[in-house]
């Protein structure tokens, strides 16, 4: 069988103008961090060094993209709005700033940095809830643990921190959340301190 000329020019048409739709839908990239020059402004108060162990998500938020929270059952994976990194390097490196302003410590370490096997203090932090509704508020509830050198008994704590959503767009989610984690790292601080 045979294709005419007249049937390939049409068919490249609705090729072209099909890829020229998809690319056209514009992604946005999100981080949780904040500026770095202001997080290094604050001099370490105790030379206690931390090392943050890990973080746990629940799977549903693991995901590249955003998820909101639309109704009591439904979520909306968002295709366009995404993490500038896995969530859970996103949620370590805030934690990992706001804690250190926090406890006045002189570093917290993440996996893989300089120092971690010696520090002092291991923290783990397992995040029970990441809930994102638009327009409302953003939730986290956090479990954590702290080993200190030498102290067989573990220290733990848990928190339930809302904080509202300022506007409707997703920056003002974003945002949200990261007050949220800068809420949690001043509970987690006060475990942290002797």
């Amino acid at each position: 069988m045979k294709i005419s000329h007249a049937a390939l020019a049409l068919l490249a048409a609705i090729s072209l103008s099909l890829g020229a739709c998809s690319s056209s839908v514009k992604t946005y990239y999100y981080t949780l961090q904040t500026d770095a020059a202001a997080a290094r402004a604050a001099a370490p108060t105790r030379q206690t060094s931390i090392a943050l162990a890990g973080v746990s998500l629940p799977e549903i938020v693991d995901r590249p993209q955003l998820v909101l929270r639309t109704g009591a059952t439904q979520l909306d994976i968002s295709d366009n709005h995404l993490w500038g990194q896995p969530l859970k390097s996103e949620i370590a490196h805030r934690l990992a700033v706001d804690l250190a302003r926090e406890t006045g410590a002189a570093r917290v370490i993440l996996p893989g940095q300089a120092g971690y096997d010696d520090a002092e203090m291991k923290l783990a932090v397992d995040i029970l809830r990441f809930d994102s509704v638009p327009g409302k508020e953003a939730t986290i509830e956090a479990r954590w643990s702290v080993q200190r050198k030498g102290v067989t008994q573990p220290l733990s704590g848990h928190a339930l921190v809302r904080e509202a959503v300022n506007g409707t767009s997703y920056d003002a989610l974003v945002a949200a959340h990261g007050r949220a984690l800068a809420q949690l790292s001043r509970e987690i601080a006060a475990t942290l301190k002797p």
